[in-house]
């Protein structure tokens, strides 16, 4: 699809603390989606590995951790950016409290799966994205949430 989004680091603002803050987690305490693969735990998601290396509350939502950053109960949550956008959008009050990392754990693109024989064919959908790619609609869409629309690869991942 020739989109790119990151899973950022945030922590709450606090007097004196800086980017530096976000060099190491050891220490720290993290707030993760289960089930998540991030790049600070080599994309092991096994929860015993977890435990016994980072200092870890596991979630199943973004929202749960952040509010945790924002109320001090862990140090650090790893949150999507295009979701962290949206969440301080909505959230002027928590937004003000946090502080983002520059640091990214990891850069991810977004790829759709379509199924064969299904009423949308690879070719055809290649076709309407492109429409909306050389339109600019795709970039309306996805940059405010700072996904990063990138050019089509010519090459398909279809078997």
């Amino acid at each position: 699809m020739g989109l790119e989004d990151a899973e950022v680091y945030v922590a709450r603002r606090a007097e004196g603390r800086e980017q530096d803050y976000f060099d190491t987690l050891s220490g720290k305490r993290l707030a993760v989606f289960s089930g998540y693969h991030y790049g600070f735990a080599n994309f092991n998601t096994d929860q015993k590995f977890l435990n016994e290396h980072f200092n870890i509350t596991s979630t199943y939502s973004h929202d749960s951790n952040l509010l945790m950053v924002v109320r001090g109960r862990v140090d650090i949550a790893p949150v999507t950016r295009s979701y962290l956008i949206d969440f301080m959008a909505h959230n002027k009050d928590e937004a003000g409290q946090l502080m983002v990392s520059d640091r990214v754990d990891q850069i991810y693109r977004q790829y759709a799966l379509l199924r064969p024989n299904g009423n949308i064919d690879v070719a055809h959908f290649t076709v309407l994205l492109e429409q909306l790619r050389s339109a600019g609609t795709l970039a309306d869409i996805f940059q405010p949430l700072h996904i990063k629309v990138l050019p089509m690869s010519t090459s398909s991942a279809v078997q």
